[in-house]
């Protein structure tokens, strides 16, 4: 009985001699890789997840010793701000038809104006928006409590998304709307002449598309699924691998690669699918018949339809957004301002007077 009380105390002391040493080398390990985040920016996301699955793999006693997982919560808190930026900045404009539609730092919408034989104009009242999305003939935008607003054209039952709840972005089509809920499924209302609605069965969905009678979805692997028309292959998708970033245009569907690079398949009567060549490439918008790109510096560039100037862009500088509509080219500067070419018929270029739109930037 005394050797097992006697072995039971040296065990206990050596535990003890052992803690007091500190962190043993596994432990140490994480130390580090919590050190090593430093400055928190929307590319500290992968060294954020494996620091957080090391600290989590460790035992109870050995997370004890990680004296720097408060600098790891605070990262977590950190990036989650930035990605919310990020994500209201990408939606803070969006070009349908006839009109232009801006995001205020305040949450309302700004507008240009337009004979507003749709009811476009609904969107001037909302409140609380975090992201918009332009058709044809209608607007939807996400509020921050995670439902859908909608105003314009209802013909195709377009803005019957009332009753969606737990959505995280949205996508408006031509005539069709799709929703992105926070479980990755996707939901869909308005014209189903092509079967651009039947995306019910998708799972693991984090980003959405609507374009001219077809939906493309974006799966966290970086592969892509389409569904509605395929009159020009714009739905072949199948095989894209390595995407971070889609766009729906009219016939033809975008992917942006996590190198920068670009592709493109469906029509190209344009030159809209010429995009083989573009490099540092961050963000991408399909309109009816061209396609822009943001590059990594922010200037612009834009292949496809130019009857009415719509790819000169080759000018602008510190655009943080774009969106391409049909026929015109809207691009959001980092201090708030915003900038537009293309055809002016309905006044949807009138945007010079715009300030406070989306989160702007020094």
């Amino acid at each position: 009985m005394k050797k097992i009380v006697f072995t039971i105390f040296c065990v206990t002391i050596l535990v003890f001699l052992l803690s007091a040493c500190g962190p043993d080398e596994e432990t140490k390990e994480v130390i580090d890789l919590i050190d090593s985040i430093g400055i928190v920016s929307l590319d500290s996301e992968i060294l954020i997840y494996e620091a957080e699955e090391a600290l989590a793999a460790l035992t109870d006693e050995q997370r004890e010793n990680v004296s720097n997982s408060e600098i790891l919560l605070d990262a977590r808190v950190e990036l989650s701000k930035l990605q919310h930026r990020d994500f209201v900045i990408k939606n803070s404009i969006s070009a349908g038809f006839f009109v232009t539609f801006g995001l205020k730092e305040n949450g309302r919408v700004a507008i240009t104006d337009f004979n507003d034989f749709y009811g476009l104009m609904g969107a001037d009242s909302w409140t609380d928006i975090i992201a918009l999305s332009a058709g044809w003939t209608h607007i939807v935008g996400l509020t921050k409590n995670n439902r859908v607003m909608a105003a314009g054209d209802n013909e195709d039952g377009q803005l019957d998304v009332n009753d969606w709840t737990d959505i995280i972005a949205i996508a408006a089509g031509t005539h069709h709307t799709v929703g992105l809920r926070n479980n990755g499924r996707v939901v869909a209302v308005g014209n189903n002449v092509s079967s651009q609605l039947d995306v019910h069965d998708w799972t693991d969905i984090i980003a959405i598309s609507a374009g001219f009678r077809h939906t493309v979805g974006l799966r966290p692997d970086g592969t892509v699924v389409a569904a509605g028309r395929n009159s020009e292959n714009q739905s072949n998708v199948r095989n894209w691998t390595d995407i971070i970033a889609i766009a729906a245009g009219g016939e033809f569907s975008v992917g942006l690669k996590s190198d920068g690079t670009v592709v493109a398949v469906g029509s190209n009567e344009y030159n809209q699918c010429n995009v083989g060549g573009w490099t540092d490439i961050i963000a991408i918008s399909a309109g009816s018949a061209h396609t822009v790109g943001l590059k990594s510096d922010g200037t612009v560039v834009a292949v496809g339809r130019n009857e009415d100037d719509q790819l000169s862009v080759g000018n602008w500088t510190n655009i943080i957004s774009i969106s391409a509509g049909v026929d015109f080219t809207v691009g959001l500067r980092g201090d708030g301002t915003v900038v537009a070419v293309g055809t002016n018929k309905y006044g949807q270029l009138e945007v010079g007077a715009w300030t406070n739109i989306g989160a702007p930037v020094e």
